[in-house]
């Protein structure tokens, strides 16, 4: 999502969600807080304040904060940083356009950054997967952040402000992003049928966090980590 502001001051922000979920408000707090349109009303709601780091990420130059988990259509976000009072920057009808449609999540980090058209490839194919060249050619439209594994194109609408695909309503499908890459993981095998939770995991005596450090998948045994530069031999 894009805030109002470039160059923001580092660790001054605020994030707070509003799930709309009534059935966990009690580890919410009560906030009243106004949008940012012309004609601002007034939003009331459970907020609960996010982690850096953990919930979200922020590059503070461009102004751009990137959400580390799935943000449905009807939460609501609220953002204050220094010089920006709190301020809602999604709403449950997502009418405030402050959502940037030309970043995606691989769903993988630490990507391999490998010669293009070779070890990394990217096409933008129509829906017979015939390769589309009317955007021009894919790396020269691209920016990959290799370490988070995100691609960002570099219009902020790559398929056309009016197109259908960015309908919220009934979102069309006419393009396909295809892509080839190699990625960074470190994986151990420990034995099937753990105990969920019974786990304690620590890296050079620093006890980590599951789903945040690593992935556990306590039927098969495996464990992956996500920080694997972390893990020296």
């Amino acid at each position: 999502y894009e805030l109002w502001d470039t160059n923001i001051q580092s660790g001054s922000e605020i994030v707070w969600i509003d799930d709309r979920d009534g059935y966990n408000n009690y580890n919410g707090t009560w906030t009243v807080v106004s949008n940012s349109l012309l004609t601002p009303t007034t939003y009331y709601g459970y907020f609960n304040q996010q982690v850096p780091g953990q919930d979200y990420t922020i590059d503070y130059i461009k102004g751009i904060i990137t959400f580390r988990k799935t943000i449905n259509e009807d939460y609501v976000i609220v953002v204050a940083y220094e010089g920006q009072g709190l301020k809602i920057l999604k709403d449950e009808n997502e009418i405030l356009d402050q959502e940037m449609m030309n970043y995606y999540d691989l769903g993988r980090k630490k990507i391999i950054q490998g010669v293009e058209g070779r070890d990394f490839i990217v096409k933008i194919l129509n829906l017979n997967r015939n390769e589309v060249t009317m955007f021009g050619n894919a790396y020269d439209i691209i920016e990959m952040d290799y370490d988070e594994g995100i691609l960002k194109f570099n219009e902020r609408w790559p398929f056309g402000e009016t197109s259908d695909i960015y309908d919220k309503t009934n979102p069309q499908h006419h393009y396909i992003i295809y892509m080839e890459y190699k990625y960074r993981q470190k994986t151990y095998f420990l034995r099937p049928n753990i105990v969920e939770g019974s786990e304690k995991i620590t890296i050079n005596g620093r006890l980590i966090k599951r789903d945040e450090d690593y992935f556990i998948d306590y039927e098969s045994g495996f464990i992956t980590f996500f920080r694997e530069e972390e893990i020296d031999e």
